[in-house]
């Protein structure tokens, strides 16, 4: 189990759980991990395999509209199944969407999102990038 404060938890998303029934069995977690269209969350409950809902999948307008590592969202849990389902994405600190690169150029690729600092770190070595592919 985590505390939201020591995942990265602030006002700013605080804020936006100011409609949110008390009652509701919604909870905030953290987005540690993607795997195509599973998330690792992480919350005060503990971790959880999650899926988006399908009403979630329906409303999204694009890959961008999709969680990522950093973000945070509301999601129902199964502790006893270590599962939850996404509900609703949190707004955004802050987004990075990487376009340069060749195979970013289709869609759009959330990373560090929610973030305060970004290091893009690469070789300065000429054809490092093609021995490590």
């Amino acid at each position: 189990m985590y505390a939201l404060h020591d995942l990265g938890w602030s006002d700013f998303f605080s804020s936006q759980l100011a409609e949110l029934d008390p009652n509701s069995e919604i909870a905030a977690a953290r987005v540690a991990e993607e795997n195509r269209e599973m998330f690792r969350l992480l919350s005060t409950q503990g971790e959880f395999m999650a899926e988006v809902s399908g009403k979630f999948r329906h409303e999204v307008t694009g890959r961008a509209d999709f969680p990522a590592v950093g973000d945070w969202v509301l999601a129902s849990t199964r502790k006893e199944e270590s599962r939850a389902t996404i509900h609703r994405l949190l707004n955004r600190k802050s987004k990075s969407s990487p376009r340069t690169l060749m195979w970013f150029l289709s869609s759009v690729h959330s990373t560090a999102n929610s973030i305060s600092a970004v290091w893009n770190v690469t070789s300065l070595w000429p054809g490092k990038a093609e021995r490590s592919r």
